[in-house]
């Protein structure tokens, strides 16, 4: 599954700014919500992880997400790059919609960096089946 353009959260853009968030070198997690998570996310006036709600379960999903796998932040051409491997977890998970990705910073607190809307309605991943975030080849976002 291809995830939708990823819109940066725009507290995300002010942490940026004044070094709260760092994207080269932090560890960031990807979760994965369902449809009650919308208004919290599409406000915008998210900031930490335990903001939003309506977080999903099951399969080898964990509470507050799994590890965006080789995040990088690096210059391409004349702009900024943020990147990362595609996403994957197994197993039976209901009702996803939303995935996010937070920076971490403990297992409750991490920050919002920006999210994606995987479905119009909430999809379920059955049984031993894959779920696969890929990843766009220019990037999660770019700075130009």
């Amino acid at each position: 599954m291809a995830a939708g353009a990823w819109k940066i959260n725009p507290n995300a853009k002010l942490k940026l700014g004044n070094s709260l968030i760092s994207l080269g070198g932090a560890i960031f997690n990807i979760s994965l919500h369902s449809i009650g998570a919308s208004a919290n996310l599409i406000s915008g006036l998210v900031s930490v992880f335990t903001s939003i709600t309506s977080e999903v379960t099951g399969g080898g999903y964990v509470a507050v997400g799994n590890t965006l796998s080789t995040p990088t932040w690096a210059l391409s051409g004349q702009n900024g790059k943020f990147d990362s491997s595609d996403w994957i977890v197994t197993g039976s998970i209901a009702s996803i919609k939303y995935a996010v990705i937070c920076q971490s910073v403990s297992a409750t607190s991490g920050l919002v960096l920006c999210y994606s809307t995987l479905s119009t309605t909430g999809f379920d991943v059955t049984g031993t089946n894959t779920l696969t975030i890929q990843m766009n080849a220019a990037g999660i976002f770019t700075l130009a």
